[in-house]
C-alpha cells in the first residue's frame, strides 16, 4: 500500500463519484419518478370512475324498470268506462295524480343520475387527456436522460479504465475494502489528512484518540467519529 498512489487514485475516483452523484440527482430521473407516480394515481382514478359509472348505470336501469312498472300499472287500473259518478271520477283523478307524482319523483332521480354519468364521462375524458400528456412528458425526460447518460459514459470510460489500472498498485485488499465501504456510505473523500489534532473531514478534535497512532508521514488510522481514514 502506497499513500501517494492511494491519494492519486482517490483524486480520480472523486471525479467518478461526482458524476455518479450528478446522475442520481439528475432532474430527469426525478421527473420520471414523479410522472410514474402521477400516472398510477390517474389510472386508479379511472378505475374508480369505472366503478362509479357501473353503479350509476345499474341504478338508472333500476329506475327505468320502476317507471315502466308504474306506467303499466296505471294503464291497467285506470279505465274511463268505470266513471259512473262523481265519486268514481274523484278516486280515478286521485289515482292518476298519485301515479304522476311517483313517476315525476323517479324522473327527477333519473335526471340526477344522468348528470352523474355526464360528470363521470367528462372526468374520464379529462384524465385520459392528462395521461396522454404525462406519456409525452415522460418520453421527453427519458430522451434527455439517455443523452446525459451517453455524455457521462464518455467521461466515465477513461476514468474507470485508469482506476482499474491503478488499483492493484495503490491498495492492499483490506484497505480497499475499507475505502469501498466508506465510498458506498457516501463518505468521500475517504482518505483525509490529520490536521493539528483534528479530522480533515468532520473537523472533530481527535488528538487524544489518534495522535499516538499517526507518528510518521504515511501513517494511517480511522477517525473515531466519522470513520474516514486519516493520514499523516
Amino acid at each position: 500500500m502506497e499513500l501517494e498512489k492511494i491519494l492519486k487514485y482517490q483524486q480520480i475516483d472523486l471525479k467518478v463519484y461526482k458524476i455518479e452523484k450528478d446522475y442520481l440527482q439528475m432532474k430527469e430521473i426525478e421527473n420520471m419518478k414523479r410522472i410514474v407516480k402521477t400516472y398510477a394515481a390517474k389510472n386508479n382514478e379511472l378505475k374508480q370512475l369505472e366503478v362509479s359509472l357501473s353503479q350509476a348505470l345499474a341504478e338508472l336501469s333500476s329506475l327505468s324498470e320502476k317507471i315502466d312498472a308504474i306506467v303499466s300499472e296505471k294503464l291497467m287500473k285506470i279505465n274511463m268506462d268505470d266513471l259512473s259518478d262523481d265519486r268514481s271520477f274523484s278516486e280515478m283523478y286521485k289515482m292518476i295524480s298519485q301515479y304522476d307524482e311517483e313517476v315525476a319523483a323517479l324522473n327527477k332521480a333519473v335526471d340526477k343520475i344522468l348528470k352523474t354519468i355526464s360528470d363521470i364521462n367528462y372526468d374520464n375524458k379529462r384524465i385520459n387527456e392528462e395521461m396522454i400528456a404525462l406519456n409525452k412528458e415522460y418520453a421527453i425526460n427519458e430522451s434527455a436522460k439517455k443523452k446525459k447518460e451517453a455524455e457521462m459514459g464518455e467521461t466515465l470510460r477513461p476514468l474507470s479504465a485508469e482506476l482499474k489500472a491503478m488499483k492493484a498498485d495503490a491498495f492492499d485488499e483490506e484497505t480497499f475494502e475499507k475505502y469501498s465501504a466508506l465510498r458506498k456510505a457516501r463518505r468521500m473523500p475517504a482518505f483525509v489528512p490529520y490536521m493539528d489534532g483534528n479530522c480533515g473531514a468532520c473537523g472533530m478534535d481527535i488528538k487524544i484518540e489518534v495522535d499516538r497512532k499517526l507518528v510518521q508521514a504515511g501513517d494511517i488510522t480511522e477517525c473515531p467519529h466519522c470513520g474516514r481514514i486519516l493520514y499523516k
